[in-house]
């Protein structure tokens, strides 16, 4: 008798938690159908936490001449956005963004060149002072760098052979490393730079070939040893290589 009480009971308890549990299960069902029915449902936005694994409502950074083109995000030591892209119409500036706190940003423009290419890049050094990529009409690689959070910039041209696909990477001792690519015209080429002692851009081939220059990144390990990668090759049959020293 004890034990048929004890099944009883556990029973009324199994179907009161199926009661409860079949309304919610449907309706999840049913959502998990919706967002099905959407062609990219990872572009809805949920206001929550991030500890949660949802995302914050996006923060609107610039919205004059068109920007966005290019851009590349670094986040600092003390975990703050810093963000460097270009504008797009009616004018091509490389410009700067940091987030000063939650929907505020400042912005500065690198250089007011006439017709700046798009292609911008950029980093940060342990003191905070930032250094940014880029080339102009002329596909003349120019470097610049801040050391007063962007209010100013000191620029000088540091490669001249029809720069493209030019990438920069700061190491743990400030040294700046630049990698780059020149166009058809000059003899497809991936080069390495890194400003010496004296303030010079020395150019190191890393690669040639047809069709090397149509991408590659940098990057650097903490002994401060550059890493290198690059495509090279005719379609269908490309490659992408490493390269290091």
């Amino acid at each position: 008798m004890r034990y048929w009480k004890f099944s009883a009971v556990r029973a009324a308890l199994t179907l009161a938690v199926i009661a409860v549990c079949l309304p919610f299960a449907a309706a999840q069902g049913g959502q998990e159908k919706f967002l099905a029915d959407i062609p990219h449902p990872w572009i809805i936005e949920e206001v929550a936490g991030p500890d949660n694994g949802v995302w914050l409502p996006r923060e609107l950074i610039d919205s004059d001449s068109n920007p966005g083109r290019y851009s590349r995000l670094r986040v600092g030591s003390g975990d703050e956005p810093h963000v460097f892209y270009s504008t797009w119409s009616p004018k091509s500036d490389p410009r700067y963004a940091r987030r000063l706190g939650p929907g505020s940003w400042s912005i500065s423009t690198i250089d007011y060149a006439t017709d700046t290419y798009r292609q911008v890049s950029g980093d940060l050094d342990t003191e905070g002072d930032i250094h940014a990529l880029y080339h102009d009409g002329n596909e003349f690689l120019y470097y610049a760098i801040s050391t007063d959070s962007g209010i100013t910039w000191q620029r000088e041209l540091i490669f001249d052979k029809g720069a493209k696909y030019a990438s920069i990477e700061v190491d743990r001792k400030d040294g700046v490393h630049v990698v780059v690519a020149s166009l058809p015209e000059y003899g497809e080429a991936v080069f390495y730079l890194k400003k010496n002692e004296i303030g010079r851009w020395p150019a190191a081939y890393i690669q040639t070939g047809s069709l090397c220059s149509s991408g590659q990144g940098i990057d650097v390990d903490v002994f401060c040893r550059p890493y290198v990668i690059s495509s090279d090759g005719d379609a269908p049959n490309t490659v992408i290589t490493l390269a290091t020293r």
